[in-house]
């Protein structure tokens, strides 16, 4: 769509005004391209200052998010353009208001995951007289969530670990003790292995000289010794599954949950669609 008609000045004055007092960073673009409106949140984010950034045209107001001119969101309010729309991580059109989300580089306080909203600017006779964009931070809220996601996964696979754990000790503890009872039952100290060895015509001090010779006495401490290991393993992964949930359970009663399942509301976004200047 052409960009040829202009702003009225006393209208441009009004949404200068308007978009200054706004807590999020918020700019205006004529039908040229060029800068009519950057506001003081504006200013903070990309620390650009307005007498800097008004009045300059040629996507100007994309160097500081980008380095680079090129079209942004506002732009895209005017007029389509699938390449740059399918860049953004998130993007819908909803008749002339179009909403994104983003992680830009360039700013000066580094990467940020940013939400952005546009639409067109119109007069009384419904002629197209700019465009409109505002956007938001949303990288803490972003950082929040992803450890909120970290979290969930951790607490799943920790309740499945420590359910086969469960699962895991009963005949684990058969084998350990059935150990110590074979250990027990080839020992020379016991009367009971002896009263045996003399009924059954067995002689006890060469079957254990075969043992010996074969190695079974070292197998077994390895068994005992793999046991003792993986006693171990289970032991970790059910404090640290009891652990979590502990921990969890603290953080619940002070996290906002509403904050973190829903990072913003159409109540917290401008109601930049009912903007109406006349030109």
């Amino acid at each position: 769509m052409n960009r040829t008609i202009g702003m009225a000045p006393q209208r441009q004055e009004q949404l200068f005004q308007i978009s200054d007092f706004l807590p999020d960073a918020t700019w205006a673009i004529d039908t040229s391209g060029t800068v009519i409106a950057w506001n003081k949140a504006a200013e903070e984010l990309t620390g650009v200052k307005s007498e800097d950034m008004v009045g300059k045209g040629n996507f100007e107001y994309s160097l500081p998010f980008y380095g680079a001119r090129r079209p942004m969101l506002i732009d895209l309010s005017i007029a389509s353009d699938q390449e740059q729309e399918e860049g953004y991580e998130y993007f819908s059109r909803t008749n002339d208001v179009v909403e994104a989300t983003m992680f830009v580089t360039h700013l000066p306080v580094g990467g940020l995951f940013l939400w952005a909203k546009a639409r067109n600017l119109v007069d009384d006779s419904g002629a197209i007289t700019g465009a409109i964009e505002t956007v938001r931070d949303l990288t803490e809220i972003k950082h929040r969530q992803e450890i909120t996601i970290q979290m969930e996964k951790t607490r799943v696979t920790g309740g499945l670990a420590a359910g086969v754990a469960h699962h895991i000790n009963n005949p684990l503890g058969v084998i350990m003790q059935n150990i110590q009872n074979i250990e027990r039952r080839i020992s020379g100290s016991l009367t009971a292995n002896d009263r045996v060895a003399a009924e059954t015509g067995l002689d006890f001090e060469k079957m254990q000289h075969y043992l010996k010779q074969r190695g079974i006495f070292e197998l077994l401490e390895m068994i005992s010794a793999a046991g003792m290991r993986v006693t171990d393993i289970i032991t970790r992964l059910t404090d640290t599954h009891a652990t979590f949930h502990t921990g969890a359970d603290h953080a619940s009663r002070h996290e906002d949950k509403t904050t973190l399942n829903k990072p913003f509301t159409n109540k917290d976004r401008h109601e930049s669609s009912h903007i109406n200047i006349a030109g």
